[in-house]
């Protein structure tokens, strides 16, 4: 059992954390987690305890899990996750709703023209099933899955789904980018087919209904932090926006991420399908850390009210804000005069260095009387109080706000508010570890591979994270 926590809760005051936070995020039920949620938060329904009971078998890497089907079965029912039981399948399943935009590329990371890595399953119709049951077959029997791979070309993901490679190698735009019509802002009617702007052959022959898939170039307007591409599962359209740096990379990333859903491989996805995925521990681990970030803030918000509130009346604070009321009116004067008069605007420079030295030479005094240290042998917090000290009614009531939201914010958490975790948690790098993403960023690594290279050195070994370190998030 973990530490136990009084929440002030008497139902909750003698239950581990690990209980905790089963009860209060396993109610990830049909609500709104927060103003600044989008319709995904709103739509999350899974119980944390179902993502644990499949994080606890998914992440055991067992060797013979996929069983052994012959070819027939293997046509009949291409379930990645054949052989699997039934409690097995179903917790594995996890319908992660509202998912609105799986594959979002915060930056672009793929390779262009020559990529080889394209990862295709059992419901691509050039599979060769055969060579899956062949290596399935060869697992059982107690073979390496280095030896399954050189072998048959096949191997399994960390979810267990077999997949094999497509070379990309062929793969080009039909025109350059510049030429393809930009789509109106905001809108998200299609205005291509995929098929339309991506020659790729193997791709189609293996996925024929992705030449049908729409295709849109944004309409530029700002770089929306680096945003390259997405995909949009339920209006079935990929996009790219005009800064993505390698359009052909980032159209065959988004494919990528079409291919995990029709295959059912781990997902893509951002920081709603990463909570709604993560286990337990991950969970426990990611809220404890939130509660002590925000406990922190909180803590240090409250230090630097008290010393506001001790300190802002007294003669020496008075003196140094009046200083920098002048300091800041002699600069706004010198800005707003550089142009229209360059006399005015030089006298107000000299008058702003002349009260910058004053105001330096009261905060220097301040800081003995109140500290009796000069102001660079100062903590950090005492150098954070001395700089509050300049404005004091004005960031007096800017800590009063930060800390009555953060007082909200932990009770948030204590509550299960997904938007508060969301905020105070980091939740980039368990992001960098889906497996959906962990295996559309290995696209570029194998790029320029020939297929003799890929036998060498097979796809687990040239992904970022190891299986067993990646976060699995499954779709319907």
């Amino acid at each position: 059992m973990g530490n136990k926590l009084n929440t002030g809760d008497d139902a909750s005051i003698n239950e581990s954390f690990e209980d905790y936070i089963s009860r209060i995020y396993g109610n990830f039920k049909k609500s709104n987690f927060g103003p600044n949620d989008s319709g995904i938060a709103s739509t999350l329904r899974h119980p944390i305890t179902a993502v644990n009971k499949a994080g606890e078998w998914l992440n055991r890497r067992i060797q013979n899990a996929s069983g052994v089907m012959t070819p027939e079965q293997l046509a009949d029912n291409p379930n990645p996750l054949f052989g699997l039981s039934p409690e097995q399948q179903a917790a594995a399943a996890l319908d992660v709703s509202g998912l609105a935009a799986t594959g979002a590329m915060p930056f672009n990371r793929v390779g262009g023209a020559g990529t080889t890595g394209m990862f295709a399953g059992l419901n691509s119709a050039t599979a060769d099933k055969s060579k899956a049951w062949e290596a399935a077959k060869l697992l059982r029997e107690g073979g390496s899955k280095e030896g399954a791979y050189a072998k048959t070309g096949w191997f399994q993901g960390p979810e267990q789904a077999w997949r094999y490679e497509i070379n990309d190698a062929p793969a080009r735009l039909r025109y350059p980018m510049e030429e393809i019509s930009e789509s109106e802002l905001f809108r998200k009617a299609k205005l291509y087919n995929l098929g339309d702007i991506l020659d790729h052959p193997e791709l189609f022959k293996a996925y024929p209904e992705l030449a049908e898939t729409g295709f849109m170039k944004r309409k530029g307007l700002f770089d929306m932090g680096g945003l390259q591409g997405w995909r949009d599962p339920e209006a079935n359209i990929i996009g790219v926006t005009p800064y993505a740096n390698d359009p052909l990379g980032t159209i065959l990333h988004e494919v990528q991420h079409y291919i995990q859903e029709k295959e059912k491989f781990g997902l893509g996805g951002n920081a709603n399908t990463v909570l709604q995925s993560i286990p337990q521990n991950e969970l426990e681990r990611l809220v404890k850390n939130a509660i002590n970030s925000a406990g922190d803030a909180a803590n240090e918000a409250q230090y630097l009210i008290n010393g506001i509130n001790k300190y802002k009346d007294t003669p020496a604070v008075k003196a140094l804000s009046d200083a920098r009321s002048v300091s800041d009116s002699h600069w706004s004067n010198y800005w707003n005069t550089i142009n229209s008069d360059p006399e005015a605007s030089a006298k107000a420079h000299e008058l702003y260095k002349q009260n910058l030295r004053k105001q330096n030479e009261l905060r220097h005094d301040l800081s003995l009387e109140l500290f009796g240290n000069k102001p660079f042998k100062l903590s950090s917090n005492e150098r954070e109080l001395l700089l509050k000290l300049e404005n004091p009614d004005e960031n007096l009531k800017h800590l009063t706000d930060k800390y009555t939201q953060l007082q909200q914010d932990i009770t948030g958490l204590h509550t299960g508010d997904l938007g508060v975790l969301k905020k105070h948690a980091d939740t980039h790098s368990l992001y960098e570890r889906l497996a959906g993403e962990t295996e559309a960023r290995n696209v570029p690594i194998r790029q320029n591979m020939s297929d003799s290279e890929r036998k060498v050195k097979p796809a687990w070994e040239t992904q970022e994270y190891p299986y067993n370190e990646q976060i699995i998030s499954r779709g319907k």
